[in-house]
């Protein structure tokens, strides 16, 4: 796992430190990360049970943020 913890404890981990928030179904950074680099949307299409193609947005690290949450993890 990234970072040495399983994805549902890393969100945690940083909610509880105010960094990410969950809205609108998807995890966000906060307003005090937002505009630091931290990360990035990537889209991707996928195919629906009902076989119409739909669009979703997933939070990506960057590089940057990588180095910043293993800096909280110490």
């Amino acid at each position: 796992a990234p970072f040495g913890l399983e994805g549902r404890d890393l969100n945690s981990f940083l909610c509880d430190r105010g960094i990410i928030q969950w809205s609108k179904g998807q995890w966000r950074l906060t307003p005090k990360y937002l505009h630091q680099g931290l990360t990035e949307n990537r889209s991707f299409i996928y195919h629906g049970r009902n076989g119409l193609r739909k669009t979703q947005s997933r939070l990506v690290w960057t590089e940057k943020g990588r180095d910043f949450v293993l800096g909280l993890i110490g």
